[in-house]
């Protein structure tokens, strides 16, 4: 909650998930309040077999990475570990970054019920160039999360879930990092929750009900309301305090009903949420199966997010929040089918997104200080379409083949009302994206990707000049291409790979070059 680009600050190798599944569509009645246009899932390594992993990787730029994981079942305890240490110098002047990571999962099964607890940690500092503004290249970061839930799953007839949560981020942020006192953030973000879910199969379906609590609380030297009576230092500084603080809490309810027969699937339901009243999320999916290999599907659903304290509070040099800040509420209407036959997978959706209170950050043209504001009704309409082939499935060769072939494209054309503003980040997307790639793989031991990506965005991006000033350029499309290649030989896996082989010069906000050509390779044992 504290603010969106810490989200993804989790506490565990992506090297040891087992799978990462993207969630798009509106979905808060199914996956809580803030999924506005989807989710990311996460899951770690499901191995129910005593086995360790170790993996050394080693690139460009000073790049290494050494993790290990571990799986041990004790009885009918499974326990799963996973440590990781990465570190790069950067690609350019402070993008430097120093990550160090533990994760521990345990899961006691029985007949009759299962617990599951997990707890991480993750030890972030990096050089944020040009993250809040370019005028000051050399910001720096770093985070401090700790984590952990417990839950028990009981019941037969009726299945119950229950769980309790929580998190810790310590953020400390300075705007120039050889001189720390010119400016200097300190936040300290607590998250603490629970849920209760049933679930039952009826003669009208699979029936879920789920509540949850969740509490989000911040002291911070600069974000929330000030509160000089609750002086506390701040870890990270001698001489700072938390003199702010801000805390809200709010109560989902949801309720849910899928009823499936062989052609047909029907799903309904809605979320409420209790914070300042009270908001109502309904939902409808839609799936219809003519043929055999051919399923179609249509959606509607609403979503809503509430903004981030940084949104709310910040005053930054050349930010500003706002109290007065409303939560985001979106409608999504989506269409898609999927069909499969033999060798050959197809999957196309359209979609359409009305969107209100869009938060952004926003300026006049002769004001140089960006504001959070409630000024956009975005407007989205979107295509996708993906086309796998598998030529493996027919070919079967213990020689080189072609596994998959694979070709995906996405367009988005979004469509807002601002007045007479400047706008930061609405209209900053990516507005085409191909993609084409193709799987070699040879008996299961040699395997080799090739991926060939096209990229397009909409707006503008702000790139500094050599005299202090900024000059505004629109995006430019560009090609880039990705190679990698593995070998399995027992229990010894080599590989390499690099990102962007030709080099291509390409911007992302804020107008910082994104990585050229990036080179790594290393090995995995596992036993």
């Amino acid at each position: 909650p504290q603010t969106g680009h810490n989200n993804f600050a989790l506490p565990i190798d992506l090297g040891n998930t087992q799978k990462i599944e993207i969630v798009s569509g509106a979905q808060s009645r199914i996956l809580g309040t803030n999924a506005l246009n989807g989710a990311v899932c996460f899951s770690t390594l499901a191995d129910t077999t005593n086995s360790a992993t170790a993996s050394l990787t080693y690139g460009d730029f000073g790049l290494y990475k050494l993790s290990a994981a571990g799986n041990l079942k004790i009885r009918k305890l499974n326990n799963f570990l996973t440590a990781a240490k990465s570190h790069s110098d950067g690609y350019t002047e402070n993008t430097d970054y120093d990550i160090q990571t533990i994760y521990y999962n345990g899961v006691f099964k029985t007949n009759k019920f299962n617990i599951n607890a997990q707890f991480g940690l993750s030890d972030k500092k990096f050089g944020s160039n040009g993250f809040y503004t370019l005028s000051y290249p050399t910001q720096y970061e770093e985070n401090l999360l700790t984590l952990g839930s417990i839950g028990l799953q009981t019941g037969r007839l009726v299945k119950i879930d229950a769980n309790v949560y929580g998190r810790r981020l310590r953020d400390y942020y300075v705007l120039v990092r050889n001189n720390p006192n010119l400016y200097q953030n300190h936040h300290l973000t607590d998250v603490l929750g629970s849920n209760l879910g049933f679930e039952t199969n009826t003669i009208i379906g699979r029936t879920t009900l789920n509540f949850e609590y969740r509490n989000e609380s911040i002291l911070s030297n600069r974000l929330g309301y000030e509160n000089t009576s609750r002086h506390k230092r701040a870890r990270t500084s001698d001489s700072i305090y938390y003199d702010h603080h801000y805390r809200r809490e709010y109560f989902t309810t949801a309720l849910n009903n899928k009823f499936t027969t062989n052609r047909f699937s029907f799903s309904a339901g809605f979320a409420m949420l209790n914070y300042k009243g009270t908001e109502f999320f309904p939902g409808i999916d839609l799936s219809y199966t003519p043929l055999r290999n051919l399923k179609l599907y249509v959606a509607a659903n609403r979503s809503y997010r509430l903004p981030t304290f940084t949104d709310l509070f910040y005053k930054g040099p050349k930010n500003i929040g706002s109290t007065e800040l409303k939560a985001e509420k979106a409608t999504t209407y989506e269409f898609g089918l999927r069909t499969q036959k033999s060798i050959l997978e197809l999957n196309a959706n359209i979609y359409y997104r009305r969107a209100k209170n869009v938060i952004d950050w926003a300026r006049t043209s002769n004001v140089e200080l960006y504001v959070a504001q409630n000024i956009t009704e975005l407007n989205t309409l979107g295509e996708e379409v993906e086309i796998i082939i598998r030529p493996a499935d027919l070919l079967n060769s213990k020689y080189l083949s072609i596994n998959t072939i694979e070709c995906g494209y996405s367009h988005i054309d979004n469509s807002k009302s601002t007045g007479e503003y400047e706008s930061l980040y609405a209209l900053d997307y990516l507005k085409h994206k191909f993609t084409a790639a193709i799987r070699l793989q040879s008996a299961e031991k040699l395997t080799a990707d090739i991926r060939f990506v096209y990229q397009d965005r909409a707006g503008n991006y702000d790139i500094a000049q050599t005299d202090g000033t900024v000059e505004t350029r629109p995006y430019s499309g560009f090609w880039s291409v990705d190679a990698g290649i593995s070998y399995q030989w027992r229990w010894i896996t080599i590989f390499a790979e690099s990102t962007n082989i030709t080099a291509a010069k390409n911007f992302d906000f804020s107008g910082l070059t994104l990585p050229g050509r990036w080179t790594k390779g290393g090995v995995k044992v596992k036993i």
